[in-house]
């Protein structure tokens, strides 16, 4: 009989269901209760510090500052201040904001919701920086605001400092972008400040004319400069800059490193997908189910390195998200996994992910996520990883093609610049593969360009300093290759040499070339740093040589690579020198002829005299130093007058004979010429250019002596001029810089320097004042030191008085105002305004008074300045009134400092009494009243109440009352 199995198929049915819908409830229950506004990230940052309650905050709804919490929320709005010695962080989820010491924010603005957890065109946070200086590790973009700057992060890591009117900002990793802003608050500008470079700029400094600079000009105007080696040593500059650990702490206590641990727990979830109907419970199954393929191909299968699976699994991942594109949540676990991975090598099943991940990320938010490639190259060369960073460099390349640079050139150019910092910080790894992606990124910045000239001038920039670090660094030969490249690229030959980068690559790139020769011919390319002493002699010898005589070239001679000087050459006698002044009807006796104690064949020449008559009729005479081996003469007296620069004998005959100008005629070298024949090594630099490499390397020699002295000079070719373009010992030097032990900012003067004798003359400082008339080099920066000290107290206590002297009423022309080596101030014509009075004196601003002071009507000595102005004041008034026939005394005036109302009160004439303002300007009595006068008179003139007066005398009877009886 067969057994009817319905009852039982029925429960059993019945108890799956009820397991069913028990299961989808569970999930269903647990992600709602997550679903809260925290479900994605943290909505609001969290105040954390060691001594929390030592740090105050105020919010919107607070009057004064109180003590903070820790783990306080800070809503917008809220103002946070640290005090000394006290510091204090911001942390949102990645996010971390680093308050220093005397540091105050506000956070104005959260922009973050829990729709979407990554919104790249507006910041998740925007603070205003009050004063102080934070560090702000930005995962997300974060924004901070002072003044006049605007900065903004977005994965990287940077220092802003605000100490009014002084802005800074400093990039630690990644890049950030800088804007100016004026007064308003309205921007002028904006440019990318890449790794490792800071800007530093005062409020009063940003104009309206910022908005019309190119960026290659805003960078120059505010000095764009590596961060200092002090800044990147620090402890928690370096820890952030160098975290290249291989995952975030939120995978490593998740990952899965077993198969069977993944089978187990994907299958468990699969089978629960297949038994799931609610909808929210299945969205909640598909993003646990991504984070376990995720977890497992960054444990296991990164640990085993199957790539095979890893593709299989990546391709599963990638359709799982292509299913539930629109999942706010999936795609904040996407772009928070891509950032989390940190460096893995190429071709790993973690790097494999990686690319996945980007890929979805730049599809959904741009191709400002390519910045990820440019992370992974400076840690592959940070690694010294090189296979790797061509890789990564090619990767990063092949994402921008043209239509992508074109439509997102700004993201372009900003990732460029990235580039090219992260080559100068690893000049010693770069290889000439990823030196070709260099190359083709500058060719791409040209073409998609707005302003093609001034792009190609950034390039061409770029270029010759990434060759010059090459050299710096002894790779001769990949710096080479740069210069050829950039040379061929940049069409250098066919362009027109009026274009900036044409001159600036016709200049700078034939001194780099020309070490590069030296190199290989001196040092046979060996990578060993130029002797830059060899170097010069070198190029004199062999570059110069064309420009000596035929008696004289054998006075060089190259053997080896090194350079020797023949010791049977003798010095030309004065009998020569005299014969070739007489070749230009120039005589002078062999006895006025010395030949002088330095290299070459220089002679001191006094009292030589025209053979021929000038125009006076006289035949004139001068004093110079003549260097035979060129023909000319430099350092020309004539009558006690000197001449600089480097002359002709004929160009001095001319001179003497007609009047008119001494021009210096001797050719400075052109750079212009053949650049292309030395870079292509077709043949030799011509004489004349040798004479340029001289002038280079006496800019060097200059620059290393005066570096010696604690003398910095930021850019040796612009800041160092040459004045003597013959000898090369003489040079005015440009923004110079001395350093303060006490000061953060170094003081930039400009000064005359002369190489052979250690002199320093005319030392002026940025603001023009003269600070040092002469000085020996090595006792320049102590002096400029001492002198900007007294200059600055000079400056405090003339602005000191020129307060007081505003609040006081007193007038006085700069010019006559004199700061003494005492620290006085002597004064001439200082005047009272509402009295027209003017003294000369002494003033000591530590006492307030007058040391001496002096009027036609009262001197005095150790006195304060209203005391003294009111015993003069007096002393006016009385004077002025008898003037005018008044006879009056100190008893009868009423008066007080400044002198805007003088009242005279209880003077008797002729037996009656009267009262009345003084206007001593218009010679006027105001508001009089007394004898004889019935009604207040508002205004009279001294003459006229003079003669009232008389008529009131006439007319009251005689008494024998006393006036005070009246």
């Amino acid at each position: 009989m067969t057994k009817d199995l319905t009852p039982q198929f029925s429960r059993k049915v019945l108890l799956v269901s009820l397991i069913f819908l028990m299961v989808n409830l569970g999930i269903y229950g647990l992600r709602h209760m997550a679903e809260q506004p925290d479900a994605l990230r943290s909505v609001a940052p969290k105040l954390v510090s060691e001594m929390a309650e030592n740090i105050e905050v105020k919010s919107d709804y607070d009057e004064e500052y109180g003590p903070a919490k820790a783990g306080q929320e800070i809503f917008s709005g809220t103002l946070i201040r640290t005090g000394e010695a006290e510091f204090a962080e911001l942390i949102l989820d990645e996010n971390i904001i680093r308050l220093d010491e005397q540091t105050e924010i506000r956070l104005e603005k959260n922009n973050f919701t829990n729709v979407s957890s990554y919104a790249p065109d507006t910041p998740r946070l925007e603070i205003e920086l009050l004063s102080g200086s934070i560090w702000v590790d930005a995962f997300d973009h974060i924004q901070i605001q002072s003044d006049r700057g605007i900065a903004d992060l977005d994965h990287s890591i940077g220092i802003v400092t605000y100490s009014a009117p002084i802005n800074r900002l400093m990039v630690v990793t990644g890049a950030a972008n800088l804007g100016l802003m004026d007064g308003d608050g309205n921007l002028l500008s904006e440019f990318t400040v890449p790794l490792h470079n800071q800007v530093t700029f005062v409020d009063s400094q940003i104009t309206a004319t910022y908005a019309a600079l190119k960026p290659s000009k805003l960078k120059k105007e505010l000095k764009m400069t590596p961060i200092s080696e002090e800044i990147l040593a620090d402890e928690w500059v370096a820890r952030n800059a160098n975290d290249f650990g291989e995952t975030k702490k939120e995978f490593s206590d998740s990952l899965i490193t077993s198969s069977l641990g993944y089978k187990i727990k994907s299958g468990y979830q699969t089978a629960l997908s297949y038994l799931t109907f609610v909808p929210e419970a299945r969205r909640a199954l598909a993003f646990e189910k991504a984070k376990t393929m995720l977890v497992y191909i960054l444990g296991g299968l990164q640990e085993s390195g199957d790539l095979d699976e890893a593709k299989i699994m990546i391709t599963e991942f990638n359709e799982l998200i292509a299913q539930r594109k629109d999942d706010p949540e999936l795609q904040s676990l996407v772009l928070e996994t891509l950032f989390a991975i940190k460096y893995s090598r190429c071709g790993t099943p973690a790097y494999l992910l990686k690319e996945a991940l980007m890929a979805q990320v730049a599809e959904r938010e741009g191709p400002h996520v390519y910045s990820v490639y440019l992370t992974d190259f400076r840690r592959a060369l940070f690694e010294e990883d090189i296979q790797g960073a061509e890789i990564v460099a090619d990767k990063w390349l092949d994402s921008w093609n043209a239509i992508l640079t074109e439509a997102n050139f700004e993201e372009f150019e900003k990732q460029t610049q990235i580039l090219n910092h992260t080559f100068l910080t690893h000049i010693d790894d770069i290889s000439p593969h990823v030196l070709g992606v260099f190359d083709e990124a500058g060719m791409m910045k040209i073409a998609f360009a707005e302003d093609t000239e001034e792009a190609r001038f950034e390039v061409t920039t770029d270029r010759l300093q990434t060759a010059a670090s090459l050299i710096a660094a002894y790779r001769y030969g990949i710096a080479k290759q740069c210069l050829k490249n950039s040379y061929l690229d940049l069409d250098i030959e066919n362009l027109s040499s009026d274009l900036a980068s044409t001159q600036i690559f016709l200049e700078t790139g034939k001194l780099l070339a020309q070490r590069i020769e030296y190199a290989e011919n001196v040092l046979h390319g060996a990578a060993k740093p130029i002797d830059e002493t060899k170097f010069r002699d070198y190029f004199q010898t062999v570059k110069r040589d064309e420009a000596l005589s035929a008696d004289l070239r054998k006075f060089f001679e190259l053997d080896k690579g090194e350079i020797i000087i023949a010791t049977e050459v003798t010095a030309p006698t004065a009998a020569q020198v005299a014969g070739q002044f007489l070749d230009a009807r120039i005589n002078v006796n062999y006895a006025d002829i010395s030949l002088m104690p330095a290299s070459g064949f220089y002679y001191k020449v006094v009292n030589a005299r025209l053979m021929d008559r000038g125009t006076s009729k006289s035949t004139p005479s001068f004093d110079a130093t003549y260097d035979f081996v060129t023909n000319s003469i430099t350092d020309v007296m004539v009558e006690g007058r000197a001449y600089q620069g480097s002359f002709t004998l004929a160009d001095i005959v001319t001179f003497l004979k007609t009047g008119g100008e001494l021009e210096s005629r001797i050719p400075t070298p052109k750079l212009e010429e053949g650049i292309e024949l030395l870079i292509t090594d077709q043949e030799k630099i011509e004489a004349l250019e040798g004479q340029a490499i001289a002038q280079d390397v006496a800019r060097q020699l200059a620059y290393n002596q005066l570096s010696s002295y604690g003398i910095v000079i930021p850019e040796v070719k612009s800041g160092i001029e040459i004045l003597d373009v013959l000898n090369l010992n003489s040079f005015h030097i440009t923004h110079a810089l001395v350093n303060m032990d006490d000061r953060e900012e170094a003081i930039k003067i400009s000064f005359d320097y002369h190489s052979g004798t250690g002199a320093v003359s005319n030392v002026v400082s940025e603001e023009g004042v003269t600070l040092i008339e002469q000085v020996e080099a090595e006792d320049l920066a102590k002096e400029v030191t001492s002198k900007i000290l007294e200059v600055e107290e000079e400056l405090r206590v003339v602005g000191e008085f020129n307060s007081f002297a505003e609040k006081n009423d007193l007038q006085f022309d700069p010019g006559d105002l004199t700061y003494n080596k005492d620290g006085q101030l002597s004064l001439a014509n200082l005047s009272l305004a509402t009295l027209g009075l003017k003294v000369s004196g002494l003033y000591d601003p530590e006492t307030g008074k007058f040391v001496s002071v002096s009027h036609e009507l009262l001197s005095h000595k150790d006195i304060e300045v209203k005391e003294y102005f009111e015993l003069l004041a007096d002393q006016q008034i009385i004077a002025f009134m008898a003037k005018n026939d008044y006879a009056i005394s100190e008893e009868h005036i009423d008066s007080t400092y400044p002198f805007s109302k003088i009242s005279i009160s209880k003077l008797e004439i002729d037996g009656s009494v009267f009262n009345f303002g003084l206007d001593i300007a218009n010679t006027k009595a105001l508001k009089v009243t007394g004898t004889g006068i019935e009604n207040t008179i508002e205004e009279i003139s001294l003459q006229d109440l003079s003669d009232l007066i008389t008529q009131i005398s006439t007319s009251i009877p005689e008494t024998t009352e006393s006036p005070e009886d009246i």
